[in-house]
């Protein structure tokens, strides 16, 4: 056998390889080009289910069925041994911690996307850092240091002056939230798409010690058997045993393409990875909070139009501590330290679309 071939085998050398492709200058660029086309695809995709009216339900079927044949053919023809690495126990365990919390999360985001701005969506999504760090400290007992904890801080009170609870402290001074009650509490259940993601990340990297490597196309299908399950629950709670209705030509068209589309972003996602550091590509994915900005204001006017000037101060707020706290390098540190199941980690980041 060969060094090459005897350094795949026993995993010695691999680390060495995966550094060089990253420090190459043009593979560098490579990954950034392709983190900046995700984050424009998102932005399109959180775009398109704000303006229709396509049912949770159905959507979250059709993408879990033609991404579980999608990736498992991607799987075939990728991996040599899948029976090998579902034998290992420990593995099963990561994929369930997968399907539950990626599943979960792209759910809520559904809801959360027809229901509340696209901007303050997008900057309740930029917690899942700080959420990481608190759940980091308390699962792998990894110590919190006090600039963390200040830009923590920072961000928890930016938080709420974005959803802004009803309370004196806001109504007597007259920067009260118009939103409706629907809309304010569909953005409490937003801060559960952050902290289902900062879970999903700390849980493999705790679970991570008992396993073998599993590729990200597995991970990737364990999700979209999770979307399928839950939109078959979804269906069957708001429809019972009454049957399916057929879609219009316009929502069928809307579901491939959405469902292409984040296929297409989970394949970009892991290649600009694969290219570039996480932490970069994590940085380049925070646009999609300017992106959205945008596009409330040009396409959604009537939300926009309730916004004072408390959300904007909270929301810089938690943008720039979030940036801050990534840009300390412990965003990445999270996600790669002690790490056998980095393609694992690498998906979470796409559970911010659909």
């Amino acid at each position: 056998m060969s060094t090459s071939g005897s350094n795949l085998a026993t995993g010695k050398g691999v680390v060495k390889t995966e550094e060089a492709t990253i420090n190459a200058p043009s593979n560098r660029c490579l990954g950034r080009s392709l983190a900046l086309i995700v984050c424009f695809l998102l932005s399109v995709s959180n775009v398109v289910i704000k303006k229709s009216a396509i049912a949770p339900s159905t959507f979250l079927m059709f993408r879990g069925s033609c991404q579980i044949l999608f990736f498992n053919a991607v799987q075939l023809a990728t991996v040599k041994h899948p029976l090998r690495i579902l034998s290992h126990s420990g593995n099963w365990r990561v994929l369930l911690t997968r399907s539950v919390l990626g599943a979960g999360s792209i759910a809520l985001t559904f809801f959360c996307l027809q229901t509340i701005p696209l901007s303050i969506y997008a900057v309740i999504y930029e917690l899942s850092p700080l959420f990481t760090v608190i759940i980091s400290a308390i699962v792998l007992k990894e110590c919190i240091k006090p600039l963390q904890m200040l830009l923590g801080a920072v961000a928890l009170v930016g938080a709420v002056l974005v959803i802004q609870p009803p309370i004196g402290l806001f109504e007597k001074s007259g920067f009260h939230s118009r939103f409706s009650g629907a809309q304010y509490w569909m953005m409490i259940f937003a801060f559960f798409i952050p902290l289902g993601v900062a879970t999903s990340l700390v849980l493999l990297r705790k679970l991570g010690k008992s396993s073998v490597p599993v590729p990200a196309s597995l991970c990737t299908q364990a999700t979209a058997v999770g979307c399928l399950l839950i939109g078959l629950l979804l269906h069957f709670i708001s429809r019972g045993f009454s049957g399916y209705s057929c879609p219009t030509i316009v929502e069928v068209i809307i579901y491939v393409s959405l469902t292409a589309q984040s296929c297409l972003n989970q394949v970009l996602i892991y290649y600009a990875n694969k290219f570039e550091k996480s932490p970069v590509v994590s940085l380049i994915l925070s646009a999609k909070v300017a992106f959205l900005f945008i596009a409330d204001f040009l396409l959604f006017p009537e939300q926009t139009d309730k916004y004072n000037v408390l959300h904007y101060i909270g929301g810089s707020a938690i943008v720039a501590s979030i940036l801050t706290l990534m840009l300390m390098n412990n965003w990445g540190t999270l996600m790669a330290k002690n790490s056998k199941n980095k393609a694992a980690e690498i998906a979470p980041q796409d559970e911010q679309s659909l």
